[in-house]
């Protein structure tokens, strides 16, 4: 372990310890309300009454560990920074640590018994317990939620094997064709039902006449009932003969709307696709009226300096300097724009997410973000590779970094803080964040759904990330707003999903 004191070069144990620790779900599905409470209120109140994880000596409290609100663990400290949303909650965990007089001789008790003596061993016995412990349980219940989620995602595809818009159509041609086949079965079926209920029919009648064959009367009973469930049979047969035969037809439907579909979809594809072009332009341009001016500026002291007939040396070099300058700075911005062409979107090709990300960072983003003092970090721990046009990589990466400076620069009016934009790649997902405030919460479930924002009117058109969710799922990828929440205890991370692209 790292982090605990050491005297003498011997880290000081605080002796051997045991406890428990709880983690009570709020939520309103949980068993505990039908079993024991009656209001989802009166349970959440008795919970949160209880909570704390408390430090006990031989039975005894030791005060004020985990007793009126005393986050000694650190609980609310790791709810608001974003760590873990998973994690456990100062709200919902219960639980103790139990030491005693003679195993842990050297945690003293204060004399007001408010507390541990601070010492090196109090020290270690309290970094164990929040940095190693309660760490640990964060990072586990983290993982098996994650986990979960994730089975979960898989598992509704894997149940319905619908992945696409052609796997649906496929299962509708394929219901279509068996409802054809049940279609001829039902009307056998029918035309056999009608039959044995006629006959049965006859018979009932015949035996119930003067000169009948004398049936016995329990024969004659079953026989009535099961003329009765013929009778029954045959109008269900008829209601199931229609619902099959419109089955059997869905698939004239499927190839009706098909192409209409397919027509929309390539539509929307390249209204997402030139959409973002306009986004990423825009954003660039916004510098080129300050190199401009800047030019127009140098440009007319340089003709003042010709029409006076002096030629100042300095004045032509510094002009030159600006001409170069400016000159790299359009070509930078335009050999970034140009792979998101039209003509430049048709091709795919396969690279290295991580290498991908760097090259940008280097080539673009770090001088384009300098002017706003804004840091673009990348850090990769498990890189992977992807195939896909890239303009269209760049056109998601720029929406999102576009999005990420306005917020940025939102908090930094009223704010001082050093802001980054930072990139975690971790195969198949991409994080990207920011330390902005965070999504608001009342579009925490709609933030890509279009002409959604929060933006003052004139500022934000609530596209930028509907168009970045359309672009991923047109090749079969997703982006989702991450649980794990900031300071401002506000979700901030948009997570990108890769995997129908991997290589």
């Amino acid at each position: 372990m790292t982090g605990l004191v050491a005297l003498d070069g011997t880290i000081c144990n605080p002796g051997p310890f045991n406890g428990r620790i709880y983690d009570f779900t709020l939520n309103e599905n949980s068993g505990a309300l039908t079993n024991i409470f009656n209001k989802v209120s009166e349970y959440k109140e008795y919970v949160k009454n209880q909570a704390g994880v408390k430090l006990y000596r031989d039975g005894f409290a030791v005060l004020p560990f985990g007793f009126k609100d005393d986050d000694w663990l650190g609980l609310r400290k790791g709810q608001t920074s974003g760590s873990s949303f998973y994690g456990l909650r100062p709200d919902n965990t219960l639980g103790y640590f139990a030491i005693s007089e003679g195993e842990n001789n050297h945690l003293k008790d204060k004399t007001d018994r408010t507390g541990l003596i601070s010492n090196e061993y109090s020290t270690n016995f309290i970094t164990i317990a929040r940095d190693y412990i309660i760490v640990s349980c964060n990072s586990f219940i983290e993982s098996v939620r994650r986990s979960f989620n994730e089975y979960i995602r898989k598992n509704k595809q894997t149940n319905t094997g619908i992945k696409t818009l052609r796997d649906a159509y496929s299962q509708i041609r394929e219901t279509a064709e068996v409802s054809s086949s049940y279609s001829r079965r039902v009307k056998e079926l029918q035309e056999d039902v009608s039959n044995s209920g006629a006959t049965s029919s006859r018979i009932i009648k015949e035996n119930e006449s003067l000169f009948g064959e004398n049936i016995p009367s329990q024969a004659l009973a079953a026989l009535k009932e099961n003329a009765s469930i013929l009778i029954k049979a045959q109008s269900l047969l008829s209601e199931i003969e229609g619902f099959v035969e419109k089955a059997s037809k869905i698939s004239e439907s499927v190839d009706f709307i098909e192409p209409k579909i397919e027509t929309l979809e390539q539509q929307l594809d390249d209204f997402s696709s030139l959409a973002a072009v306009g986004l990423t332009a825009e954003s660039i341009t916004h510098e080129f009226p300050n190199l401009i001016l800047r030019i127009n500026d140098a440009n007319s002291a340089f003709k003042k300096s010709l029409e006076r007939g002096m030629i100042d040396t300095n004045l032509c070099k510094d002009f030159s300097r600006l001409v170069s300058i400016t000159t790299n700075a359009m070509t930078i911005q335009l050999r970034h724009i140009s792979p998101a062409l039209r003509y430049a979107r048709e091709s795919k090709e396969s690279f290295d997410v991580c290498s991908f990300f760097e090259k940008q960072k280097n080539e673009f983003y770090d001088s384009a973000l300098k002017g706003d003092g804004i840091a673009f970090t990348i850090e990769c721990k498990n890189s992977f590779t992807i195939n896909i046009n890239t303009g269209r990589f760049i056109q998601v990466l720029d929406n999102l970094t576009n999005n990420s400076v306005y917020w940025i620069k939102h908090r930094l009016k009223s704010d001082s803080f050093s802001p980054i934009i930072k990139i975690v790649i971790d195969k198949p997902w991409i994080y990207i964040s920011d330390n902005g405030r965070g999504i608001t919460p009342s579009v925490e479930e709609s933030i890509f759904d279009p002409f959604v924002t929060t933006k003052p009117k004139g500022q934000g058109r609530g596209l930028g990330l509907f168009i970045v969710r359309q672009l991923l799922d047109a090749v079969g990828c997703y982006i989702t707003l991450d649980e794990r929440r900031n300071e401002f205890n506000r979700r901030y991370i948009l997570a990108i999903n890769l995997s129908n692209i991997i290589v």
